[in-house]
């Protein structure tokens, strides 16, 4: 693929790029392309697997919920199924039917009190953790659990939201998370039922589309995003407890699956990486092997600072197999902003690519698109950094096909139906992880978690 097949440049102050956005796939045969998941969904009312979906066309689900807002979580189910003034139903888009019986499959608390639960976040998480444990028996018996909790915020870690779904997730059973706060807001409620559709559907397992990847003008690039959190520090201060985990992507941008570490010390964490990355270039070969040839990228995304010897590791590891690859350092950047004068709002198009040198470029994944809103506030860019190859021929076309791969991974976000202000993929999901594993009271659960395989297999995560 040549530069010219996927931007063209502008030369100023420094060298800049434009990368053309891709299209969405919802279908395998290419007939069904959009340039976002929203459109792609109103234009053709079906996800991508339509035809060869891994679970049944009838989900049954259970719900946990204060008494207060039990029948306003009846309702907001009614509207997922068939609709509503913005969103048309699961039914409609996603070709599946939600069963839930409300004599049978509500469980409902009882013993909460709503106004101090907003209040004592801590001791409201101790509560649904004691409620989920009681009722671990019954729940078991559904495909997904939707939990009613209040909202609190991301960065705030032993609370109702993260403790519920890690326990859910320790049994093997996805769940989705409902708040006071949209569940009193009709309007809120209408504009997130698609979003909340779209995550129940890839919990249990669903493709709603994938990047659109013709073969004559596509270079495989299979992309592993790792990352971890630290969930103990010693008296020393120095790291005791740390969580890895590798999420692998597929070439049309598909998440295959999760795999985490074991909770190791910062002396046995290397290894225990290189082990990781090891098992993950394994499963590629044994479940690519017809389609793995001399083109194909193992592309790392690394989010953190590295040290030399793991990078050296991570080189052997790569040459004793023959395979290409390249180690990324993708990072949200905090110093630099881009601006395009030309425009009334200086926001430059999405896709704009700033090269700082011949290692580091900036990108921007959230910018000016056609026929979509513009973003609030000034996006920052993210910060690439290419730490290590080990492809000879590795040129300036070769680095923004990279990039631009890179770039795409921000329409695969199967989050959210709308993509304003969207980072990879592998970012995102990456932080969502983090807080989950940071907020797990106990070892065991992260291992009951990552050694799920059927869990690890479906974003339970988003």
């Amino acid at each position: 693929m040549s530069i010219e097949d996927i931007l063209f440049a502008y030369p100023r102050f420094l060298r800049g790029y434009q990368i053309k956005r891709p299209y969405l796939a919802f279908d395998p045969v290419g007939t069904a392309l959009a340039p976002n998941p929203f459109t792609g969904f109103r234009r053709y009312a079906r996800p991508y697997d339509l035809e060869n979906r891994k679970f049944n066309d009838t989900i049954h689900i259970a719900i946990v919920s204060p008494r207060h807002y039990v029948d306003a979580l009846l309702s907001a189910i009614e509207k997922l199924k068939f609709g509503s003034t913005r969103f048309p139903g699961m039914n409609y888009w996603f070709k599946v039917n939600l069963n839930l019986d409300p004599d049978n499959d509500v469980f409902i608390m009882d013993n909460i009190d709503i106004n101090r639960c907003l209040l004592d976040t801590y001791e409201c998480a101790n509560i649904y953790d004691t409620f989920l444990k009681d009722n671990l028996r019954d729940l078991r018996n559904y495909d997904i659990i939707s939990v009613v909790i209040p909202h609190t915020p991301v960065i705030q870690i032993d609370t109702p939201y993260y403790r519920s779904k890690a326990i859910l997730a320790s049994e093997g059973l996805p769940s989705q998370m409902i708040t006071f706060e949209i569940l009193r807001d009709k309007n809120r409620l209408e504009w997130s039922l698609g979003n909340i559709a779209l995550q129940i559907y890839v919990k249990l397992g669903g493709i709603p589309w994938v990047l659109y990847t013709p073969h004559n003008n596509f270079t495989p690039i299979f992309t592993i995003g790792f990352d971890y959190t630290i969930r103990r520090y010693s008296l020393a201060g120095k790291p005791e407890e740390i969580v890895g985990y590798a999420i692998l992507f597929n070439p049309d941008g598909r998440y295959y699956y999760l795999k985490g570490l074991p909770i190791v010390g910062e002396e046995n964490f290397q290894e225990e990486f290189i082990k990781l990355l090891n098992e993950i270039i394994g499963d590629i070969r044994r479940e690519f092997k017809e389609f793995l040839n001399e083109n194909n990228i193992i592309c790392i995304h690394y989010y953190r600072k590295i040290k030399r010897e793991t990078k050296d590791s991570i080189r052997e590891l790569m040459d004793n197999y023959g395979l290409k690859y390249v180690l990324l350092r993708v990072s949200k950047n905090m110093t630099f902003r881009i601006f395009d004068d030309s425009h009334h709002t200086y926001l430059p198009q999405s896709g704009t690519v700033v090269r700082l040198d011949k290692k580091l470029y900036l990108l921007l994944t959230a910018g000016r698109l056609k026929n979509v809103g513009l973003p609030i506030g000034t996006p920052r860019p993210i910060l690439i950094e290419i730490l290590d190859s080990n492809i000879d021929d590795l040129d300036e076309t070769m680095k923004l096909e990279i990039i631009a791969h890179t770039y795409y991974l921000s329409f695969m976000n199967w989050r959210t139906l709308r993509i304003v202000n969207s980072f990879p993929a592998t970012m995102i999901y990456a932080t969502l992880i983090a807080r989950i594993a940071k907020s797990l009271q106990k070892t065991k659960y992260w291992e009951r978690i990552v050694g799920n395989k059927q869990l690890m297999s479906t974003p339970w995560f988003v």
